[in-house]
């Protein structure tokens, strides 16, 4: 019976986790064409092109945050965090050298 309550416990974690990448990557979704606009002076994009590129966000940044938040490891959080700050650090570049 200790076994089904530890599971319950650590499912709960789990869906917990991913609901705060979730809501973490609508975050970032939400306020990428608002910091671009306003702090780059980037035109604003059509919503066509901020919808697929949400999209695409979206589906990237989901799996990243998940990892990144999750307890399954110390070693994975680390290096999901390594990744994602590298890719954040990656689009700043491209977007301070294209500007």
């Amino acid at each position: 019976m200790s076994d089904f309550t530890h599971l319950d416990a650590q499912r709960r974690r789990q869906v917990r986790s991913l609901w705060l990448a979730v809501g973490a990557t609508i975050a970032l979704v939400a306020a990428a064409p608002i910091i671009f606009h306003t702090i780059w002076g980037f035109p604003l994009f059509s919503l066509r092109s901020w919808v697929s590129a949400g999209a695409v966000t979206f589906a990237l940044a989901v799996p990243a945050f998940w990892a990144a938040l999750s307890r399954r490891s110390d070693f994975t959080a680390r290096m999901a965090l390594v990744a994602v700050s590298l890719i954040l650090l990656a689009a700043a570049f491209v977007a301070w050298r294209f500007h």
